[in-house]
């Protein structure tokens, strides 16, 4: 029976949930640590086609400028940053917080934002528009469903469709930059 053994590791920011580092035959002769990043960066190369030749990005390519660009990504991280919001504030039974920031996502808001590139709606596909509006009224459905006192279930699914539009469009659709 082969042993292996722990051996404390010096602590950084970074490693505030890792364990120590395991040393052994199991470990392949690498702290844990190295020897798994090393192959789960291998394995994540593999699946990207990287290793054994590039495979094409089939999505479509949405061609906008460094101002668009990072509006439109800052936009994505503000809404999963409010999706996560919610699901915590459900998990919570906080349904009015809940209400709140689905509210200040909903179609009205999204309409009126002032921020938002004047020239982004001309270059964006009618499709990824019509993905877009569905997304903004689901935050519109979340909002009068915890007005009406639905339950955390049906919320919760209100929440999960709202998700299928964020992954529809990431599967169908990729930045490119452009001048």
């Amino acid at each position: 029976m082969t042993m292996i053994r722990t051996v404390p590791r010096a602590r950084g920011p970074a490693d505030r949930l890792a364990g120590p580092t395991r040393v052994g035959p199991s470990a392949g002769g690498f702290p844990c640590g190295l020897g798994a990043g090393v192959l789960g960066g291998l394995l994540c190369l593999a699946a990207s086609g990287a290793v054994g030749g590039e495979k094409a990005d089939a999505r479509v390519p949405v061609g906008l400028n460094a101002e668009e660009q990072s509006w439109l990504l800052g936009e994505m991280r503000r809404n999963v940053e409010v999706i996560q919001q919610m699901t915590a504030a459900l998990s919570d039974g906080r349904s009015a917080e809940v209400h709140e920031l689905a509210a200040a996502f909903g179609t009205v808001p999204s309409a009126k934002d002032p921020t938002r590139p004047p020239q982004l709606r001309q270059k964006l596909p009618a499709a990824w528009l019509g993905l877009t509006h569905q997304l903004h009224q689901d935050f519109d459905g979340i909002a009068e469903g915890t007005a009406s006192m639905e339950t955390t279930a049906q919320t919760l699914a209100r929440v999960s469709r709202l998700m299928q539009n964020c992954v529809s469009c990431h599967a169908t659709y990729r930045l490119v930059a452009v001048p």
